[in-house]
């Protein structure tokens, strides 16, 4: 729990402090993947859920975004994970397989995750329009595909294998 609180805490002051002063001001989701990523990785997932919740709490709260807006796309992503791997077991390839497969399937898994959370909290935020979120949603996608893909490669090895017990 220490070593994951200190990671979000580099990642929140990188994504709040750091990348806007170096970059400008845009969305970044770097914690909202890294709570995606804990959820993914995670051996017991309802304690990484809790704490990935509270992880995201405290980003809305320096973020100054409303209350809300980050939890909820991620409580219904982590739904559809947790629905998704009690049937299909996906969480349990992506965590003991070392394959290249396996690798390109968590980079992948965290990606698509993401981006639903991404269209999630679009969606969210624009009012429920529809048009207006799958417009921004392409944006999101075209603009930012290598960015997100980075950080995902860096926290499936983070997870996968430095954070590993």
């Amino acid at each position: 729990m220490m070593t994951l609180l200190l990671i979000f805490i580099f990642l929140l002051s990188l994504e709040n402090l750091l990348l806007p002063a170096l970059i400008g001001a845009e969305t970044f989701f770097i914690v909202p993947l890294f709570a995606v990523a804990m959820i993914v990785y995670g051996e017991n997932v309802r304690t990484r859920l809790v704490q990935a919740l509270l992880f995201l709490l405290i980003e809305e709260y320096f973020s100054g975004a409303a209350i809300g807006s980050f939890v909820v796309p991620f409580l219904l992503v982590a739904g559809i994970y947790i629905w998704l791997n009690l049937f299909l077991d996906i969480g349990s390839g992506l965590r003991e397989s070392s394959s290249l497969m396996s690798i390109l399937g968590g980079i992948f898994t965290l990606l698509l995750l993401v981006y639903l959370y991404s269209a999630l909290f679009i969606f969210f935020r624009s009012s429920y329009d529809i048009l207006l979120a799958w417009a921004e949603l392409k944006i999101l996608v075209g603009a930012s595909i290598l960015q997100l893909s980075g950080w995902a490669t860096a926290f499936l090895i983070l997870f996968k294998y430095m954070l590993k017990k």
